[in-house]
């Protein structure tokens, strides 16, 4: 790009608003096997303790789960969860892709943490087709096994987490582990309610206001609010703005006051009370070099 090409300008890739704490557990990876089977071949049937994930790579894959037939396609995906019954029953040449992983802490010895529901139809089980992202984790699971040292493991570890979180939002909800949909929903509520208020920063609009346009009553806004924020709707408007506040005054160096009025504050006092009570610190202690207002 020619120098005469930039511009002044950032754009900022935020977290996403109402995000938790991600999962309550931690992804364990424990082996990814690309398996070959030539000609029919039938398994034992087992119980599964952790997950395994199946992708059919070349040829359909056949198995029983929880004593129902599934046969998938190339490219297709079955996710075998904690408990479920499993025996592999391929009728030709088949390729395949095992992924294994743990969810810690366990529920107990032998279980893994639940992800998904534990009274799932097995047909529900099967993501069809999983898709290029899910497909490029296992490529990238694969290639990091050809680069070992001592954070291997913490590569893996956080490959599989990224391929967990991509299969869980290609399920519908009503799939996913009741405590963990609870926590979608709660997110999904914080992000339309940022959303709104974020496009009227400059100009924020009040908690009634936010209620009226989000088509709910002012007291379930609370509850939405403190579920994703803990904290009420008054108070989470008044930190988003302060937050973008913040950022002019760092990153830019731009004048307390101008940054202030930049975000709807007409008061310098208001808003230095209001910063101090919610940073910690004076705006001035966060100007480039420590500059005055």
């Amino acid at each position: 790009m020619a120098e005469g090409q930039f511009r002044s300008h950032t754009q900022s890739l935020r977290r996403p608003a109402g995000g938790r704490e991600a999962l309550p557990w931690r992804i364990r990876y424990d082996v990814l096997d690309i398996a070959e089977r030539a000609g029919p071949h039938q398994a034992r049937p087992h119980q599964h303790g952790d997950y395994e994930i199946i992708v059919a790579l070349i040829g359909g894959y056949r198995c029983f789960l929880n004593q129902v037939e599934l046969n998938i396609a190339p490219g297709d995906l079955i996710a075998i969860k904690p408990g479920d019954w499993h025996q592999d029953h391929c009728l030709a040449s088949v390729r395949f892709a095992a992924l294994r992983f743990t969810a810690l802490p366990r529920q107990d010895h032998d279980t893994s943490a639940m992800l998904l529901r534990h009274d799932l139809n097995p047909l529900a089980q099967v993501i069809a087709p999983a898709g290029e992202r899910l497909l490029a984790i296992l490529d990238d699971v694969r290639a990091a096994q050809e680069h070992p040292g001592p954070f291997a493991a913490g590569i893996l570890d956080c490959l599989t987490l990224r391929f967990v979180w991509e299969m869980l939002r290609r399920f519908p909800v009503a799939c996913i582990a009741e405590d963990l949909a609870t926590e979608a929903d709660i997110a999904g509520d914080g992000q339309a309610i940022t959303k709104l208020i974020d496009e009227r920063l400059d100009d924020p609009p009040t908690p009634a206001e936010l209620a009226a346009a989000l088509g709910i009553s002012p007291r379930t806004l609370t509850a939405r609010c403190r579920a994703a924020f803990a904290e009420s709707p008054a108070r989470f408007i008044l930190r988003r703005r302060l937050e973008r506040a913040r950022e002019d005054i760092i990153q830019t160096g731009m004048p307390v006051v101008d940054a202030a009025k930049s975000w709807g504050f007409h008061d310098p006092f208001h808003f230095s009370r209001a910063y101090k009570r919610c940073f910690g610190v004076p705006p001035t202690r966060h100007r480039i070099g420590g500059q005055g207002p």
